[in-house]
């Protein structure tokens, strides 16, 4: 039997890479669901109700049959790359640009994780193996559903960030956002609720820079720390060094963060900006039902933190003189 993705990737997305020797793909039906959730995943659980992907069971092809079918597919082209340092306002960045139906959101789609760390799985996976993955799997996820789409933001994981050099090699001319935020504040939020980052174990410390002493800790703030310090330092050397890399701060408010992010992808913000970008903004990213109220800082300075500041401090720096240079 000829599988229904076949001749049909606009409706199929090859959305898991299974680990296993062969590595294969695992397609899901998406109908016409377009990405507007604040996650990814959020977006593939509403595909696992449809009924297609239930009746007819597990859809499974080749790495090199998703890599030939990218080939035809009727994708639009990444208009920037949003890295970020987590809990920076990237979600709802990702929901603003969601918002318009010229734009395909993609807010940390999992099978794009899955590919960039696929060689601490399986060691014999080459680069051109994974650069060919990554390439087919982000055109088969910008697909034009509605034929009025132009534009695709991707919205990384916020360790993608130590994936730069391939990334910029993928994709040469696209613009690269930097999205960061008071140091202070990021951990507040961290403190509330850890993300996959921030936890040793879940995302590999050796990619993050984090030595086998530091990952051992059981201070989770610590760990943390070093992450975010890592982040920053490799924002800062990036931002220095490339000029397709646009440093954006959170504090800048979400308005000029949203008008960046869309300048930078050639999109006149004030062709997009309208009262229900205003309204969304007042409003969590990842909680659309609930009103933000922001973070509070951390009282007193946390000398966990030290390093940190001397990062943000220098990315700082790179920001506002790039400004001053406009």
């Amino acid at each position: 039997m000829l599988l229904p993705f076949y001749t049909n990737t606009r409706n199929w997305l090859p959305y898991k890479l299974r680990k296993a020797d062969p590595v294969s793909i695992q397609w899901i039906f998406r109908g016409e669901k377009t990405p507007t959730e604040p996650f990814f995943d959020d977006t593939l659980n509403a595909c696992r109700g449809y009924m297609e992907n239930s009746r007819i069971g597990e859809m499974i092809s080749t790495p090199d049959d998703m890599i030939r079918l990218a080939k035809s597919s009727d994708s639009v082209k990444p208009g920037a790359f949003i890295f970020h340092i987590s809990r920076c306002g990237s979600t709802l960045l990702s929901q603003l640009l969601a918002m318009d139906k010229e734009h395909i959101s993609l807010s940390e789609v999992p099978v794009f994780d899955a590919i960039l760390r696929s060689r601490y799985s399986f060691p014999s996976l080459d680069e051109e193996w994974v650069d060919q993955a990554f390439r087919a799997a982000v055109q088969l996820h910008s697909v034009r559903l509605h034929g009025v789409e132009t534009t695709c933001f991707i919205k990384t994981d916020c360790w993608h960030i130590f994936y730069y050099e391939q990334l910029r090699r993928l994709y040469p001319g696209v613009p690269f956002i930097l999205l960061y935020r008071s140091p202070d504040e990021v951990l507040r939020s961290q403190q509330k609720k850890r993300g996959m980052q921030s936890v040793p174990g879940i995302v590999e410390s050796s990619l993050m820079g984090i030595s086998d002493e530091d990952a051992a800790c059981t201070n989770l703030d610590f760990y943390f720390s070093r992450v975010m310090e890592n982040i920053l330092a490799a924002f800062c050397k990036v931002a220095t060094t490339d000029p397709l890399a646009i440093p954006v701060n959170y504090s800048q408010g979400m308005e000029d963060v949203y008008s960046i992010t869309l300048q930078s992808a050639g999109i006149d913000p004030a062709e997009k900006m309208d009262q229900s970008i205003r309204d969304r903004i007042q409003f969590h990213g990842k909680y659309p039902d609930q009103p933000f109220s922001g973070e509070d800082k951390i009282a007193e300075p946390d000398p966990l933190l030290v390093n940190c500041f001397e990062q943000y401090r220098k990315l700082e720096s790179v920001r506002i003189g790039r400004q001053n240079n406009i």
